[in-house]
């Protein structure tokens, strides 16, 4: 019996220690997985030059950290952090506790149908889905935030 209980123990043992350096894994390749997906849409949606000198996640306080985000000479953003709920994703709803932007500078011009193009950005009008996620946003902060209005 105890034989037993020993080969069980070991196993769980394994386990947990699987588990834990799979979460330890996700979570330093999640910042570097995340940059070269908002690169990429960048990149795909207009923006020339993009670039972004430094990501951190905190998956547990649902944070994300921008640091030297650009994209062209229309976006310049020195820092920017996003507190987000995960559960409210499950239903399809993006739900935003702050955004913090510090040191900003954007571009903005009004097209004559009215849409507007930040930094010589296009867009999307929906998601790939056709149905656009609500986006609730509780605190904005602006700290040197510079908006150059085109019309």
């Amino acid at each position: 019996m105890s034989r037993l209980m020993h080969i069980i123990r070991h196993r769980i043992t394994l386990v947990l220690v699987a588990i834990i350096a799979l979460i330890g894994a996700l979570q330093l390749a999640a910042p570097a997985l995340v940059r070269v997906l908002a690169l990429s849409w960048l990149k795909d949606h207009g923006a020339v030059h993009a670039r972004i000198d430094r990501m951190r996640i905190n998956p547990w306080l649902g944070r994300l950290s921008v640091q030297g985000l650009a994209a062209g000479d229309g976006l310049s953003i020195a820092q920017a952090t996003i507190d987000i709920e995960w559960w409210p994703l499950w239903h399809h709803r993006i739900d935003l506790r702050a955004l913090h932007i510090g040191d900003a500078r954007l571009h903005l011009v009004q097209q004559a149908d009215g849409t507007w193009v930040p930094a010589g950005m296009h867009l999307p009008s929906s998601t790939p889905s056709g149905h656009p996620w609500p986006v609730m946003l509780h605190g904005v902060y602006l700290h040197h935030v510079r908006i150059a209005l085109a019309g």
